[in-house]
């Protein structure tokens, strides 16, 4: 069926437990018009057939592979072929045990012009913003001495 999607721009199989490798070699063998792949928490899918994906689809600009834990051994394979892809802009690889800071830092000195999300923040344009807040500070009322918190008192 794959076959048929030669003009596919977005492909999101989030959270599909068993989606394997294999369904990813022939989504980069068929859909060489994909912009947008989202894999995230998919755990059987392994490195080469992410590589085949960045390879074999020149306009893919967004990979999510958040949660992923089939990747492994990324430094000398899944690292360079990120940096090599020319059209990817948006990187979000939260919850990859094997991603490290270091290649993080590996991918941004390459690409600055790409945006890498992980862990809760980003990076863009040079800088980490952080795109969720961990810990929102609340504002405690000041409470006069001897006044009672919670409100008004009660007249009779």
């Amino acid at each position: 069926a794959l076959n048929r999607l030669h003009r596919l721009q977005c492909f999101d199989i989030s959270g599909c437990a068993n989606i394997k490798s294999s369904t990813l070699n022939t989504v980069a063998e068929t859909c060489e018009c994909l912009e947008i792949l989202r894999v995230a928490n998919c755990h059987q899918v392994g490195v080469q057939s992410v590589i085949s994906i960045l390879r074999a689809c020149p306009r893919l600009g967004e990979l999510t592979i958040n949660g992923c834990s089939g990747l492994r051994e990324l430094e000398n394979s899944l690292v360079p072929a990120i940096i090599a892809a020319p059209a990817l802009h948006t990187l979000h690889c939260s919850m990859v045990p094997e991603f490290a800071p270091a290649f993080t830092r590996q991918i941004r000195e390459a690409r600055p012009d790409m945006s890498v999300r992980q862990f809760g923040r980003k990076y863009c344009n040079g800088e980490f913003e952080f795109e969720y807040p961990l810990a929102v500070p609340v504002k405690e009322k000041k409470v006069k001495k001897g006044a009672k918190k919670g409100g008004k008192k009660k007249t009779k």
